[in-house]
């Protein structure tokens, strides 16, 4: 089947490039790995982390992270999967490209003097049509008058985790450089990339959807540097206080909320015994979740009123950038999968964190669908918050 899907990519891009060659412009040959920022604004710095509180099989995870290290399947990260790390954040600002195109929501940016401006974090022009091949011509741009500010990445167009952190959080990059943008250049693929924009404040006739063969030319690229693959205390400062700023935030509403965020929709991570799971945590005040049922803005206050939050792993346990602090966030993710992204957000957000590790059930590499033990994890999961409960209390004190 895989292929089948080669094959039928590899075709689409040879009748593209054919169609290109006659009616759009030549792709540039040449590729810049040496582009600067045009204003640094965020210098590089390192930050640590402690151990995290954790519950399940924890014993099985050491094992089972080595194994997977060595099959290539986890990165060299996943090692400190206990939490106990450090990362380097890397300097950030801002870089301004005079007549520059961004090309697909893979965000290929294009400078006439320099051609393919990889370093800046655009992808390479093979990108359009997969690993087949690379293209000698591309569509005809359309061209606007005035700045566009560049929003799309590879894994950003498509994940809510990516999008949030390495994308929406860098606008505050633009904000301590002072530089202003007449369009947004974002990805249509997900509704999540221009409903938060909007929720900033960008008037929905300000963003100009991206596609995948979309190519855009402007009078300048306004182009914020990469985002750091996991949350960074700057970044998550920000969308904190820019969203609970809002006239519909519910940052300080009086009512607080118990969430347990199912899985649904998705191939992964789902709890295979969820039904016999919720039966034992909705007595203790948990409602049941499904966001992708909701719009971005009604995720967002959820978060902002939840005093706990519960659930598998996911895209989704990127909302509580918008949680108060004291919070108390308990993930559930298999063995095999142990990332440390949501501790890093804790930490920083000044969250009460723990994760529980459960059995993997049809395990495809370093993912799986979890099974748990209903009555071990209800009893340590009220432990865990009786504790939080108590560290707030002396806090307060």
């Amino acid at each position: 089947m895989r292929l089948k899907f080669e094959t039928v990519k590899k075709l689409r891009g040879h009748a593209l490039n054919a169609w290109w060659r006659s009616f759009g412009v030549a792709a540039p040959t040449d590729v810049c790995n040496d582009a600067n920022l045009t204003l640094l604004v965020e210098f590089a710095y390192r930050q640590g982390f402690g151990p995290r509180t954790m519950f399940g099989a924890v014993d099985q995870v050491g094992p089972m992270v080595e194994k997977l290290l060595e099959a290539g399947l986890l990165g060299a990260s996943e090692r400190y999967w206990d939490g106990a790390s450090a990362l380097e954040y890397r300097e950030s600002g801002v870089t301004i490209v005079e007549q520059g195109s961004v090309v697909g929501r893979n965000g290929i940016l294009l400078s006439p003097k320099q051609g393919v401006l990889e370093t800046l974090g655009g992808a390479s022009l093979s990108s359009l049509f997969g690993k087949s091949m690379r293209p000698s011509h591309l569509p005809k741009p359309h061209k606007i008058a005035g700045n566009v500010l560049v929003m799309t990445r590879a894994l950003a167009q498509r994940n809510y985790y990516h999008w949030t952190f390495e994308m929406l959080a860098q606008l505050r990059l633009l904000e301590k450089a002072a530089v202003s943008f007449d369009y947004v250049a974002a990805p249509k693929r997900h509704a999540f990339a221009t409903q938060s924009l909007e929720l900033l404040g960008i008037e929905p006739s300000r963003i100009l959807p991206v596609g995948h063969y979309t190519h855009i030319q402007a009078d300048r690229l306004i182009v914020p540097s990469v985002g750091c693959y996991f949350p960074q205390p700057e970044g998550v400062k920000y969308l904190r206080d820019r969203m609970s700023g809002q006239s519909w935030s519910h940052y300080d509403h009086s009512e607080r909320l118990k969430l347990y965020v199912a899985r649904r929709r998705r191939l992964s991570r789902h709890i295979v015994n969820e039904d016999e799971l919720f039966a034992a945590l909705k007595p203790l005040g948990f409602q049941k979740v499904y966001l992708e049922d909701l719009p971005l803005q009604r995720q967002i206050q959820l978060f902002q009123q939840a005093d706990v939050v519960a659930g598998p792993h996911g895209a989704g346990f990127s909302n509580l950038v918008y949680s108060r602090p004291g919070t108390a966030v308990f993930e559930i993710t298999p063995t095999c999968r142990p990332p440390l992204f949501f501790h890093y957000l804790a930490e920083i957000n000044e969250l009460h964190y723990a994760v529980y590790f459960g059995q993997p059930v049809d395990q495809q590499g370093a993912d799986a669908n979890i099974e748990v033990d209903v009555a071990q994890l209800r009893r340590q999961l009220s432990d865990f918050l009786d504790e939080a409960n108590r560290s707030e209390e002396r806090a307060a004190a």
